[in-house]
Parts: structure tokens; sequence; C-alpha cells
């Protein structure tokens, strides 16, 4: 052979395939044979005006995707030699050159077989029912050249009307079949576009990350400089009424955002990003949150700087952002009433965050290396800023000091953040500062010891944690201009917590300990006494009593003593829990857990138990060749709360116990 015409092409099911030889074979040589995917294909070989060997694809296509393809001569002794083999790439439907699909069909039965309850619970809504809900989609991945279109689809659907994805809005007129979400994407080269649930910005002042139905391109003209545009409903939205989620202009947030790297020959070393921001939001539902209180526009820019040394040690993250902020006038709101003009305000934020690596993965030994980094973020916001597409606590400026390390297996981190409120100190208005302090410390004695001991399961792993806040008025407002009462309105408090932990893990056996101790101590003016002192004991051992079966032991032990009152108030639970694999299919899970609350002033007694026992089964059913997978599931539930309030003599009894089963399915 000397050539042909598809090696490192993509041809169409309907091209000729041509295979350019250097002589034909003498009859006493033997003949040709073509074998593609197992399959001869000689019969359909012709020679064309060119003395070329031509596949006559008009006869049957060629199959789409990768196909080997093999030309053979047979000898006159029946002797087969491979002349070439190759890979025929065939476009698939659409003239793309790979495509994936990857179909989603879930069935979910559940159902409530049987239910009781106390006369202190109430009747349920329903004792019995079967119901079922749908999951389904799709996922498409297709190429040609330089183009990729990647889409999917979900729906859901349920048999219960108030589990409708549009319920919260539409009540009974919601359909019980409805799309949840959907994302076409196309990327060629440079340029990408995107329809449906995008997600966009990149600014933690500005926009954040959003996520709603809309539009999303970007663009990179060249290694320094970018451009991606976003427009997209003000709030998420499901279902198909606003499919592209651009029914209005008055319920938008549209963005841009200008990328430009300075060093091109380390992408990310110095990167300037430039963010526009035009947001309107009208006070309607929204099937997750319920509603929008009140209509809001903003428009806003952002700029972020980000960079690194070469060597990666030191990194920095700056960004600043400006937004106009106001309340329009609500007819939704303001029901025909007059109302008092919110004004505009324009307020910024801005937030640095450096970070540099001391020690990087320095060795001490052959097998002990550590590494040692700080940080730096501060962050700062106005009163009253605030943005449309990215949640920033306003009034608020916090430098926050970061230690990291590790040593081996050993990991420390000490952190200090000190905060404020009243940025403005604004001297009617409250200041109140926080300085709070954490450490943390694991230390897995295991990897201490060395080599010659390290087999030892008796060395456990240890962690301690502390953590110290301490809040408190850093201004006394007039008490005229501002109503303050002195000291006695003005907040002190810190509270302090120090836990320990405790993890062993010995053949089939586990413990776990863990201990925390926090002192509240109240220091404000006329409640200083008005502390506690709270202490908690959490202990869980395991054991896996033989290859199918596990059992697990819990205890925890917690008392608030209040200073004030002298009453100490306790809190004791026990349980105990078993997973038992009866065989591949069959699973057995239980839990059984008590829990008592009590006083020592004998003020109220109440004590709860929580048990369940399931058994599950796993199957699979035949069909076209593979098998769908599924479960079947019947559960028995009782929760039970006995409260004896002594103080206000008042007793209750709630107690219900249910049986539920379920059925799952998998069709794709």
């Amino acid at each position: 052979m000397t050539g042909n015409n598809f090696e490192g092409e993509w041809l169409d099911p309907d091209d000729p395939v041509v295979l350019r030889l250097n002589r034909l074979p003498d009859p006493n040589e033997g003949d040709l044979r073509l074998i593609m995917n197992n399959s001869d294909l000689s019969s359909l070989l012709h020679l064309d005006d060119q003395g070329d060997l031509v596949l006559q694809t008009d006869i049957v296509p060629l199959p789409r995707g990768l196909n080997d393809i093999a030309l053979y001569l047979v000898t006159p002794r029946g002797e087969w030699q491979e002349l070439t083999r190759m890979t025929l790439q065939v476009r698939s439907i659409g003239g793309f050159e790979t495509s994936e699909v990857s179909p989603r069909v879930d069935l979910a039965n559940k159902g409530q077989l049987a239910e009781g309850h106390s006369k202190d619970a109430g009747k349920p809504d329903r004792r019995t029912y079967q119901d079922l809900a749908i999951q389904a989609g799709i996922d498409t991945t297709h190429t040609r050249g330089e183009l990729e279109i990647r889409t999917s689809l979900n729906l859901v659907g349920s048999t219960v009307q108030e589990e409708a994805l549009r319920f919260d809005e539409k009540g009974e007129d919601a359909p019980k079949f409805d799309l949840s979400d959907y994302l076409i994407e196309l990327q060629r080269g440079k340029a990408s576009f995107s329809v449906g649930h995008i997600n966009y910005g990149n600014n933690m002042l500005l926009i954040d990350n959003v996520g709603n139905r809309g539009l999303k391109a970007r663009y990179r003209f060249n290694d320094f400089f970018d451009v991606s545009l976003s427009t997209m409903n003000g709030t998420s939205i499901v279902g198909y009424s606003n499919i592209l989620g651009l029914n209005t202009l008055d319920h938008n947030i549209s963005a841009a955002t200008v990328g430009v790297e300075f060093l091109r020959s380390r992408p990310g070393g110095l990167r300037m990003e430039l963010t526009y921001m035009d947001a309107s939001i009208e006070s309607q539902f929204n099937f997750d949150v319920g509603e929008v209180p009140d209509a809001e526009t903003n428009r806003g820019s952002a700029l972020r700087l980000i960079g690194s040394s070469p060597s990666g040690r030191l990194r920095g993250d700056f960004s600043i952002a400006r937004s106009r902020y106001r309340n329009p006038d609500d007819p939704f709101l303001s029901q025909g009433n007059e109302l008092v003009k919110v004004e505009a305000t324009t307020d910024i934020a801005r937030r640095l965050e450096l970070s540099y690596d001391i020690l990087q993965n320095l060795q001490l030994t052959d097998r002990l290396s550590t590494s040692l980094s700080i940080s730096y973020l501060h962050d700062k916001a106005d009163p009253l800023y605030k943005s449309a597409g990215a949640f920033v606590q306003p009034d608020w400026q916090a430098d926050q000091f970061t230690l990291s390390g590790q040593v081996g297996q050993v990991n420390l981190q000490i952190q200090y953040l000190q905060g404020e409120d009243n940025v403005d100190r604004v001297p009617t208005i409250l200041k109140t500062k926080t300085r709070s302090t954490t450490a943390n410390i694991d230390v897995p004695m295991q990897s201490l010891v060395g080599e010659s001991l390290s087999a030892s399961p008796w060395w456990p792993s240890v962690y301690y944690t502390y953590e110290r806040v301490h809040q408190f008025a850093a201004n006394n407002p007039d008490s005229a201009d501002s109503g303050f009462n002195g000291g006695s309105h003005l907040p002190d408090q810190e509270n302090t917590t120090n836990g320990i932990g405790v993890q062993w893990y010995v053949n089939r056996w586990g413990f776990d300990y863990r201990l925390a101790v926090t002192d509240q101590d109240n220091r404000q003016a006329g409640r200083k006494t008005a502390d506690f002192k709270i202490l908690t004991h959490d202990i869980n051992l395991t054991v896996e009593a033989t290859d199918g079966i596990d059992l697990g032991l819990l205890f925890s032990y917690g008392k608030n003593a209040d200073q004030a009152q002298d009453i100490d108030f306790k809190t004791r639970s026990r349980g105990v829990n078993a997973d038992w694999r009866i065989t591949t299919r069959w699973i057995f899970n239980g839990s059984y857990i008590t829990t008592k609350q009590d006083d020592s002033g004998d003020l109220a007694i109440n004590t709860s138990t929580s048990a369940n026992a399931q058994l599950s089964w796993s199957f699979s059913i035949p069909a076209g060749g593979r098998r769908l997978p599924g479960q079947v599931f019947a559960r028995y539930t009782l929760e039970e709360n006995n409260i004896d309030d002594r103080l206000f003599d008042f007793q209750s009894n709630v107690r219900n116990w249910m049986v539920n089963s379920g059925v799952s399915l998998s069709l794709f």
C-alpha cells in the first residue's frame, strides 16, 4: 500500500474508502481480502480508473464511529498475510465525529403501610399511601473538529401534588411532571456559548457563581485578552414556561467580565478582571425560597487582581467593588399606599487575600517532610453595601491571620481574627468588636513511633482544638440620642472552648472518645453572673463481629451549669446500632437511641426514644442484554417524646410509629 483517503480523517457513512496500492497481486500470489470489524467486505471492492481499490459505500454504508480495517493477502495455500491495519473514523448522525448519549430514568415508589400515634401526637394527613416519583434525564456529548456540544436535561415528577416542583408558585395548577434544569454548551476553539441553567461570576464582592437560567458566552482573543458575557433570570426557576429565563428584563441579572493576562509565559501569574453588573429583581414568588420581599435594582462594577510568584509560594487575590443599590416603587408591597421613598446608595467593598509558603515539602529525613504556610485575609464593606449577585456582610471590617503547617502526618492550624461593625464610627450607633482565636492539632501517634513500632495498632490518633471568641462594645452611645442605658446595654462576652479527642482502631474494634469544655463568661454590666460552664462527653464503640455484622454502641453526656440560677441541666444519651449483610442482596440496618434531659432543680424531665429497623433487598432485571438495578425495602420507625414540666405543671406524651415501604428501579 502507498496510501489511503482516510488516515487521520473523518468520513461520512457514504464516503468512498480508497486504498492505493503499488500493484495488484498476481493470480499465483493470491487474492486480496478486506476485513472491517470482523466482517468480510471484499465483494464490495472494485478498481477505479487510477487503479486504486475502492470500497463501495453506496451499497453498504460505513458503520458510524471507530472501525478496525485490515487488508489481507490470501495465498493459494489458504494462508492469510496481513498487509496493513488501520482505524477508519466515521462521523455519527449529524456529522459528528464522536457522540456519547447517556440517558437516565429512575423510578421510585415510597409508601406507608401502617401507622399509629398517641393523642398528643395528632392525626397525620394520610395514614397510608403509595406514591410514585420519577427522575429522568439525558447527557450528551458531540464533537466535530474543534466543535464540541454538551447537553444535559433533567426532569422530575411525582404523583403527589404538594411535591411538584412549582407547587409553591402555582399550587394545584403546578404540573406533576416538570423540567428541573437543562444546559446546552457549545465550544469551538477560543469561543464558548451556554444556554440553560448557567453559573456566572468570579468576583466574591459583586457577582459570585450565580446559578440561574439564562445565556452565557466567552471568547479568548489571544493569550492576553478574554471577554465573557451573561444574562439570566433574577432568581432560580424551574419548568417550561420561561425556557430561556429572559421573559422580562425587570427580573434579570446581566454581567460582563474583561480579563487580561499580563504574563503570557505563566497564565495566572498576574491577571486582571474587570466586571460590570446590572440587575433588577421583582418581588415575585420563587420556587425554592418562597418570595422576594421587595423589588430591588442594582448596578455595580468590580476590579479583581490575581497573582503569584514564579515558584507559586507567594499568592495574592485583591478585589474591590462599587455597588449602587435602591428599592424602586413596588406596587405589590405598597398596595396603593404612599410609602417613604428609599434613597439609592452607592457603597464600596474590598477584599485582600495573601498567602505564602514558608516551607514547601522540606525533607527532614527520608520518610519525613514538613510544610509551613501563612495567610492574611482582609474584608471591609460600607454600612449599606449590597449586591444582587453576591452575599457580602455590610458594615463590617475584619482581618484574619492563619498559620498552617504539617510535619509528616501531624497537622497544625492557628487562626486569629479581629473584626468590627459600625465601620463609619457613627457615634449614636453601637460599635461591636470581635476577637477570635482558634487552634487545631491532629497527631496520629502511630506515625511518630518509628518503623519498628509503627505496626502496633495500640497507638491512637489524638487531636486537640481550642477556640476563644470575645465580643464587646467599643463605644458608649449617648443615651439621649441612642436610647442606650449606659453600661448595662453594652455587650461584653467571652466564650472559650477546649476539646480533645482520641481514636483507636485495633483489628475489628474501633473506639472514639471526645471531650469538650466550654466557659461562657458574660462580662456585661448587670449580667456578670449570667455565665455558663458546658461539659460534653461522647463515646462511640464499633466492632466487626463477623464478616457480615457490624455493631456499634454510643454514649453521650452533657452538662450545662447555669451559674446565675445555680442549676445544672444534664443530657444523657445511649444507643446501639447494627448492620447485617445477610447476603450480597439482603441487608438489615437497625438502631435504638434513648435520651434523657433533666436538671438539678427538678424543674422538668424530658425523655425521648428513637428506634428503626430496615430490611432491604437488591435485585436486577434482565432487559435487552443488560440488567436493570433496583431495590425493595421495608422499614419500621418509632419516635416517642415524653415531657414532664413540673414548673408549669405540664405533661405530654407524643408517640408515633409507622411502617414504610419502597421500591426503586433504574431503567437507564
